[in-house]
This record gives structure tokens, sequence and C-alpha cells, in this order.
């Protein structure tokens, strides 16, 4: 018994000593069509990287291609200030991006351009929300959002 308590120690010891990133891609219904996860492993990190990975465990950001659009979203999850980072888009050209809670309310409608973006989440209740980045061309990303 003690060698399977000591086992079980050693394994989430091992699990928590390297930090991990989890992005989502969801159909326009809500429901989740692959998971990606990630594990840094210590000699994959910067020389900035923090020594805890649960010092930056609130701002590892979330990225997703889809030809020359590109979105970062962090920190996921988050406390209540989101950023979303567009690039790739053509000059002139809006981006939509959209909020939703679980049951499907939409709960922000946001027009922006390539940049920098600012959602504040922080009036919502703790949960998951997906937000929906659509383009004029009828490009189209999802992501689930946490908020604790």
């Amino acid at each position: 018994m003690k060698n399977a308590i000591l086992l079980l120690i050693l394994v989430v010891v091992s699990m928590d000593s390297f930090p991990e990133g989890i992005a989502y891609t969801y159909d326009k219904a809500g429901n989740r069509l692959s998971r990606l996860y990630e594990v840094i492993l210590p000699e994959q990190r910067s020389a900035t990287a923090p020594e805890s990975p649960r010092a930056k465990r609130d701002s590892i950001p979330v990225e997703a291609r889809l030809s020359d659009l590109k979105v970062t979203i962090y920190p996921n999850p988050t406390k209540g200030a989101l950023t979303v980072d567009i690039s790739g888009v053509p000059l002139n050209e809006k981006v939509n991006m959209r909020l939703y809670n679980p049951q499907g309310l939409q709960l922000q409608n946001i027009n922006t351009f390539d940049g920098s973006t600012p959602i504040d989440m922080s009036s919502y209740k703790p949960g998951w929300y997906i937000l929906r980045v659509l383009t004029t061309d009828k490009k189209n990303l999802e992501f689930k959002i946490i908020k604790e």
C-alpha cells in the first residue's frame, strides 16, 4: 500500500512539474472537434521562462491559424481580462468576434481589425464560454474560454 501511495505521489509531482497548454476546436454547434495538448519540457523553455510552472499557468496563449489568419488568445483561463491578437487579415477587412455562454446566448459582438483587442469578461460568472472569430471572407475560428 505504501508503494502505491509513493508511486501515485511521484506521478502527480512529475506531471505537475511541466507547463502545459490545451487548445480546442469546435464546430458551429459548440461541439468539440479536437484537442491539442502540449507539454513544454524544461529544455524547450526560453531563458525568460518562469521557474515555477504555476507562476505562468494563467497566461498560456491559445493560438490558431486558418490560411493567413492567425488568432492568439490569452490568458486562458482568464480571471476577466482576455486579449485577442489577430494578424494576417487583409487591409481594411473587418473581423467580427462573438462571445457566447454555454446556453448559446450571445454576450458580446465586437467588430475589429488586425491587431490586439481586449475583451472584458469580469462581469461574467466562472465557467466556460465560446469565442467565435469570423472574417468577411467567411473564415471562422472558435475557442473555448475558461473564466475563473
